[in-house]
C-alpha cells in the first residue's frame, strides 16, 4: 500500500507524493493547530517538525470560550504568519530523514483530557514524547489502523510511529463496527492501537482477520478475558498493553496485566502506599518544575520487587464512597465483563440522601439478561455492597473523544 493516509469517513486517500506537494504549498505557520480534518492536523505537525517550530494541538470541537480558557486568546488567527520555509524534501525517504534531523528543536503542547478536573497543558520534546518509539528502517509495509484523536497523546504516538517508519495510516475512529472490519480487510491493516473500550465495541466477531500482526492497548485497565477474545479474532497478532499518559508519554509495556520496570527506569519509579509516583525527569518539559516525584493518581498492586513489576488497579478518582465503603468501579466492571453476554459495562455513582452515593451501571449486552440473573452471578464474585443497585440496559456505552469509558454523569 503506497498511501500516507486514508480517511474512510471523507473517502479520501493521500499518497506520500501528495503529502510532499501539500507541504510545499504551505506558506504560513500558526503555533496553534485547530483543525477538523485529521489530514490537516497531520500535515501541520510534519510542517512544524521540519521547520523546528513549537505547536499546540487543540480539539476541533472546543468552543470559543473553552479555547480562551485554555490558551488565553479569543482569536487564534492573529498568530498565522508567513515564514521563510526550509526546503521541503522531494522524496519519502528524504522527508523522514529530515524529520529525524530537525527533531531536537521541535516542541509540542497537548492538553490532558480533563477527566479529573480542568485540562492542563503539557509540553513535550521529541525525546520525551517518543520514548518508546521503534524505528524499522527496512519495514515500510506496516499499515496502522488509527483509532485515537490526533490531538491527544496516544494519537500523536501512533502518528509518529507510523510516519517516521514510512508506514500508512487508515482512519478507524468515527466508523461503525461493520465499516471498521471492512477497512481492515480492504486496506490490509497490520497494526491497531486502541483502548480496551474500542476493542470491546468490535465484539462479537465471527471472522478471523489474518493481516493484523500487532495489537496495542492503552488508556484503561485491560483484562485478560478481552485478550482471549482478541486472540481468536486476530490469531496472527502479538499483543502489548501500554502504560502511558499525557504527562509522561508511553512508559511501560506488557503482554498481559503486569508491567515490569526496566533496570534503566527503576530509580525513576516509586510505589508508595499503592500509589504510583514517577520522577520529574520523565515528565514533559513543561512539568519539570513540579515536585521531584509526580503522583500519577494511579493505584497499583506490586507483583514482585526483583524485578519490580505491578498491575494497574484503578485511578484514585475511580473509587466511590458508598455508605462508608470505598468501592473500585473497575473491580465491579471486571466482574460484569466476565459475564459472556455483556459486551461493555460502565459503573458509576449517583447521589443518594442516605448513603451519599449508590452504585449504578450501564450495560451493553450481546444477548438478553435480566437484572436478577446479573445480580445472582455477581453475588458469587462480589460483596453485596459492590453489586449495583441500579442496572440500566443501553444500546451503546458513552465514551469520551479519546475512546475511554465516560466516567462523569451529566
Amino acid at each position: 500500500m503506497s498511501s500516507f493516509y486514508s480517511d474512510i469517513v471523507d473517502h479520501q486517500s493521500i499518497s506520500w507524493d501528495k503529502l510532499i506537494a501539500d507541504l510545499i504549498e504551505l506558506k504560513s505557520y500558526n503555533p496553534f493547530c485547530f483543525k477538523k480534518s485529521y489530514y490537516e492536523i497531520f500535515i501541520r505537525l510534519i510542517f512544524s517538525m521540519l521547520n523546528g517550530k513549537k505547536i499546540t494541538l487543540l480539539d476541533s470541537d472546543l468552543s470559543e470560550q473553552e479555547i480562551f480558557e485554555l490558551t488565553g486568546h479569543h482569536d487564534l488567527s492573529v498568530f498565522e504568519k508567513d515564514i521563510e520555509l526550509k526546503k521541503i524534501p522531494s522524496t519519502k525517504t528524504a522527508l523522514i530523514n529530515a524529520l529525524l534531523e530537525t527533531k531536537e528543536s521541535w516542541q509540542i503542547t497537548l492538553y490532558t483530557s480533563g477527566t479529573t478536573g480542568k485540562p492542563k497543558s503539557v509540553s513535550h520534546s521529541f525525546k520525551s514524547i517518543t520514548r518508546s518509539l521503534k524505528l524499522y528502517p527496512d519495514n515500510q509495509l506496516q499499515v496502522w489502523g488509527f483509532s485515537y484523536l490526533p490531538t491527544h497523546m496516544a494519537g500523536i504516538q501512533v502518528f509518529l510511529q507510523a510516519v517516521l517508519n514510512g508506514n500508512s495510516i487508515v482512519r478507524l475512529i468515527g466508523l461503525s463496527k461493520t465499516e471498521m472490519l471492512d477497512a481492515i480487510l480492504e486496506h490490509q491493516i497490520t497494526h491497531i492501537s486502541a483502548t480496551p473500550t474500542f476493542y470491546r465495541l468490535l465484539l462479537p466477531i465471527n471472522t478471523e482477520f489474518l493481516t493484523i500482526i500487532k495489537l496495542t492497548s492503552g488508556g484503561e485497565k485491560f483484562d485478560t478475558s478481552l485478550k482471549a477474545h482478541l486472540s481468536k479474532v486476530f490469531p496472527n497478532a502479538s499483543f502489548t498493553n501500554v502504560y502511558a499518559s499525557t504527562e509522561v508519554g508511553a512508559l511501560f509495556g506488557s503482554n498481559g496485566e503486569f508491567f515490569e520496570v526496566k533496570d534503566s527506569l527503576k530509580e525513576y519509579i516509586k510505589i508508595q502506599g499503592n500509589e504510583l509516583f514517577i520522577h520529574q525527569s520523565l515528565l514533559g518539559i513543561s512539568m519539570q518544575n513540579y515536585a521531584i516525584w509526580y503522583n500519577t493518581g494511579d493505584l497499583v498492586e506490586i507483583h514482585s520487587n526483583e524485578p519490580l513489576s505491578f498491575k494497574f488497579k484503578s485511578r484514585k478518582s475511580d473509587l466511590i464512597n458508598v455508605g462508608g465503603f470505598k468501592i473500585n468501579v473497575l473491580e465491579v466492571e471486571d466482574a460484569l465483563l466476565r459475564i459472556p453476554e455483556i459486551r461493555q459495562a460502565r459503573v458509576f455513582a449517583e447521589s443518594n440522601s442516605v448513603l451519599g452515593n449508590i452504585l449504578c451501571c450501564e450495560l451493553d449486552t450481546i444477548s438478553e439478561l435480566t437484572e436478577s440473573e446479573i445480580r445472582k452471578i455477581l453475588s458469587s464474585d462480589l460483596q453485596e455492597v459492590k453489586i449495583p443497585r441500579v442496572i440500566k440496559f443501553v444500546d451503546q456505552i458513552t465514551t469520551t473523544p479519546t475512546g475511554k469509558i465516560k466516567r462523569k454523569v451529566a
